[in-house]
């Protein structure tokens, strides 16, 4: 019986289609469908295993109920055509057991399109009523019947027999789509459904909301479906649909989830790690920040769980506590906001309309955008973030915020496509499409609460004075525990490869595992067991301890400057100065609150010509110093090395690159004493060149040369590793620059010569020679002073000084024109009628001149060694 709860015009349907909703299967259903398979396809008959004996009678009385529905039917005879696969019983906790079919041969050969499934977005942005109503369809894939054609495809097999299936059963290929496509059909055209597999969504306004449920109702009704009235709401304010809690207000996670979710405990092994983060992703719309906090899992592939992977575990645990949820766009001129958020190898984005939360997403960077810089990153994030959800935000306005002013300003003002780093331009091109206005953090922002209490000085004096824990040889530490350090040093392999290092010399394989901040220093261990390296005496920290002693560093919320120095003076790990920015650019608090850092800008216009504007300035490379020249239009870069920092080696060097290059027109150094000397600016003014100076405490207005300096650094770095000597390495490091491509397509080589040629073709067809093919009878004498010519047959002709002759003995002959006569012609013989050789011959004919070649060498020694009476 319908519920009275029910709206009577409702009710009134039901119980005139009262086959709807009861337990009589007897209709036939009026949707068909067939099973398509390749041509490769080849039957096969398979027997299942028996039935656990707890489930044996349940599978005997559901075989007997769907026997009786006219779901499948036993088959008397087997013939070679049926495709039999195996079953299996499966019981789920609070659900009826099911009988489902495991066709793995037939699948890999069925042929089925692709569909796409109404997911909750589409729903928020459509929706926005007071009440809802779900419907959810009975034994969905039983409702579709299979063509005579398709059930041979659909046999299996049990202890009582085989049997066919009649209708669509789950565990086919091509079951979803065939369902999907069905109910596409069905409600095509009703306005405010929605649909997730066999669960129905009507979101109508209260007014026709009735009218709405009616039509679905009908449609259902026309082709025999089923409904479980149980499962179905009408007119509530409040259902759960897809797993979410769907209210009014918007959609959240439901309590009961909360609850079972919250409650989960950490993970033990590499399968559950899988499996509880494969439950929490389904939630991540409602989760801020969920692709940082789990970056760290999705790559694991041994079991590993360490004290930060609790805390973000953890913290996730909370999150899915919180009352976050997504709200839907009713309609209106309000504009959207894009609010965004940085992990180590992920980004985070929450979009909204007005104040109101519309959606989360995010995801892990690739291997080739964690290199990115953080202007690329945001850029990358806006448009993704704005693409995903183009269909939504048309012509709105989109104000994104940006906490870092300097990054604000350049999305707001991109320079040209030739003054930035293409990554970004690449990201920032596509966004014209879009009426962006980039703001600062608001008070709204999901991510930089702007609520953040501030540390009480009295805590902040307590917390700096715990930070120095151990003197050990005049220096702090930051360690307060040495059992644990060693403790640390039993699992880490670098570790126990260093410990290895203080008793007996490492191979060569060993030494490269060592990072490269360890380098060649000597490494020693203390009295309590701590690596110490180098001269100052740093203490190894092992990975596992890396995180502690960040936020032991970061506890009173320093900048990475100050973090760094103090590192610097006590402690070494690996990449150790990169974990430190990375630390502070990842500190919410720090980031809410600092200063604005400098923006990198560079005022020189563009270079129109080589030697327009060249840059110098002085690298320390090791214990030498290098003075480099680049030319701003070209990249062209040249490196000396400098026996010291006086002016008369500068003046020196400066004339020795005018000799190689050229005289500069402008000529651009720091403010360093040397560049600032009488005697080097009188000889600039004899060479007419034009000095100017880059602003004083700022580098990078000193162009190129600065890029160039880490350029060369890190280049001669790689070099001298093998024990190159410095000259050889600035050698590879300046062809390595001569090489490098530059926007245009051109080498700075190219670019610096002004060479246009775009391959050497031209060149080798010009000096390679012809060979033409004689074939003729001829003369020849060995030497020019022989009186007696000789019988032969001239084969071939190479350009114009040389012919190949072949003597009566069969031996070949290389010849000049004045060695030889065709046809009593001597030299300038026309041979232009004869034949040109094809490649296969031109080919056989190096080979032999090769092989007349190394003969005739070989006959000239041995003449050598007889005349030496040898």
């Amino acid at each position: 019986m319908v519920n009275e709860s029910v709206p009577f015009e409702i009710r009134k349907f039901l119980d005139n289609n009262d086959y709807l909703i009861n337990e009589d299967w007897s209709k036939e259903p009026v949707l068909k469908i067939s099973i398509t398979v390749s041509k490769d396809y080849k039957p096969l008959q398979v027997k299942s295993a028996p039935f656990r004996q707890d489930l044996k009678i349940e599978a005997k009385v559901i075989l007997r109920e769907n026997i009786e529905k006219n779901f499948i039917k036993k088959v008397d005879v087997v013939t070679p055509d049926l495709e039999i696969s195996k079953c299996m019983m499966v019981k789920q906790e609070g659900k009826n057991s099911s009988l489902v079919l495991i066709p793995k041969n037939v699948n890999k050969f069925i042929e089925c399109g692709k569909k796409k499934i109404f997911s909750l977005k589409q729903l928020l942005s459509n929706a926005g009523n007071k009440i809802f109503t779900s419907l959810d369809v009975k034994s969905a894939y039983n409702l579709i019947g299979l063509n005579e054609d398709s059930k041979k495809f659909c046999c299996f097999s049990t202890e009582e027999g085989v049997y066919q299936a009649e209708r669509l059963q789950l565990g086919f290929k091509d079951a979803p789509f065939h369902f999907i496509e069905a109910i596409e059909h069905l409600l095509e055209g009703i306005d405010f459904t929605g649909w997730f597999m066999d669960d129905i969504i009507i979101y109508a306004p209260s007014q026709i909301h009735n009218e709405i449920i009616l039509k679905v109702l009908g449609r259902l009704a026309s082709v025999n479906f089923k409904l479980s009235l149980n499962k179905c709401k009408f007119r509530q304010i409040s259902v759960d649909f897809i797993g979410y809690d769907l209210k009014a207000d918007g959609a959240a996670i439901p309590y009961s989830k909360k609850e079972k979710l919250s409650n989960t405990r950490s993970p033990r092994t590499l399968k559950e790690i899988k499996s509880i983060f494969s439950s929490l992703s389904f939630y991540r719309s409602l989760i801020p920040r969920y692709t940082e906090l789990t970056e760290d899992f999705c790559n694991k592939k041994t079991f590993t769980w360490k004290k930060q992977d609790e805390k973000n575990f953890r913290e996730i645990l909370v999150l899915i506590e919180d009352k976050t949820k997504l709200s839907f766009i009713i309609g209106g001129t309000l504009s959207f906001r894009l609010c965004m958020s940085f992990g180590k190898r992920s980004f985070s984005f929450a979009f909204y309309y007005g104040e109101a939360l519309f959606t989360l997403g995010g995801r892990v960077l690739n291997r080739s955008e964690i290199n990115y810089s953080q202007t690329s990153l945001y850029a990358l994030c806006i448009k993704e973030a704005l693409f995903e959800n183009a269909w939504i935000i048309n012509a709105a306005v989109i104000k994104v915020e940006v906490s870092d002013c300097d990054i604000r300003k350049l999305l707001s003002h991109p320079p040209k496509m030739n003054e930035i780093n293409n990554h970004v331009m690449r990201h920032i091109i596509p966004l014209e499409c879009f009426n962006i206005a980039y703001v600062s953090v608001s008070e709204f922002n999901i991510f930089n609460d702007m609520r953040v209490e501030i540390l009480d000085t009295k805590e902040l004096k307590q917390t700096a004075n715990k930070l120095c824990a151990i003197n050990e040889q005049e220096n702090s530490y930051l360690i307060d525990d040495s059992v644990e350090i060693k403790k640390a040093y039993g699992i880490d392999s670098i570790s126990k490869i260093m410990l290895k290092s203080i008793e007996e010399p490492l191979t060569q394989q060993e030494i490269l595992l060592l990072p490269k901040c360890i380098g060649k220093q000597k490494i020693l261990l203390s009295e309590k067991g701590l690596l110490l390296i180098g001269l100052k005496k740093k203490i190894w920290i092992p990975e596992d301890l890396e995180e502690t002693i960040l936020e032991k560093l970061h506890q009173v919320h320093s900048n990475d400057t100050a973090m760094i120095k103090l590192a610097n003076a006590t402690i070494v790990f690996k990449d150790w100065t990169t974990k430190i920015k990375r630390k502070y650019a990842h500190c919410k608090r720090c980031q809410l609150f600092r200063r604005a850092g400098r923006f990198n800008f560079s005022s020189w216009p563009e270079s129109t010509s080589v030697l327009e504007r060249v840059h110098m300035d002085h690298a320390q490379i090791g214990n030498k110093y290098i003075l480099l020249f680049v030319d701003s239009f070209s990249n062209h870069l040249t490196l000396k090395i400098c026996k010291n920092m006086v002016t008369e080696t500068l003046c020196k060097q400066f004339i020795e690159y005018v000799n190689e290059a050229g005289i500069p027109s402008l000529v651009v150094s720091d403010q360093y004493p040397v560049f600032l000397s009488a005697s080097f600016q009188k000889l600039l003014e004899e060479l007419n060149c034009l000095q100017m100076f880059a602003t004083p405490y700022n580098s990078f207005t000193n162009g190129e040369v600065e890029e160039y300096v880490q350029f060369s650094k890190s280049q001669l770095a790689k070099f001298t590793e093998d024990g190159v000597k410095l000259e050889d390495a600035i050698a590879k490091t300046i062809l390595e620059n001569r090489l490098t491509v530059a926007k245009n397509g051109r080498t700075v080589i190219q670019n610096y010569f002004n060479d246009t040629r775009s391959s050497i073709e031209h060149i080798f067809a010009k000096y390679k020679p012809d060979f033409q093919e004689i074939n003729e009878k001829c003369l020849y004498k060995h030497k020019l002073a022989d009186q007696k010519w000789l019988e032969a047959v001239c084969h071939y002709r190479i350009g114009n000084q040389a012919f190949i002759v072949e003597d009566n003995q069969g031996k070949f002959h290389l010849r000049k024109p004045n060695c030889i006569s065709i046809n009593n012609t001597i030299k300038g013989a026309d041979v232009s009628e004869t034949t040109k050789l094809d490649e296969e011959a031109r080919t056989e004919m190096f080979k032999k001149v090769y092989l007349l070649t190394a003969l005739t060498a070989e006959q000239e020694e041995s003449k050598a060694i007889e005349s030496s009476g040898c």
